[in-house]
């Protein structure tokens, strides 16, 4: 357990990327968020994980 409490969020999408070649191809993974303090600051972590 982190010390703000929260043991984090996953979101997984399926969606188009460009990868900076302009063309659009396929993209499948998830996103991580996790809440790292809370004071005095609110401080997430997100974590992309692409597949």
């Amino acid at each position: 357990m982190n010390p703000a409490g929260d043991e984090g969020r996953i979101i997984t999408f399926d969606s188009a990327i460009t990868g900076g070649t302009g063309e659009y191809e396929k993209a499948r993974g998830s996103v991580h968020s996790e809440t790292l303090f809370t004071t005095p600051k609110v401080v997430r972590r997100f974590t992309i994980h692409l597949v």
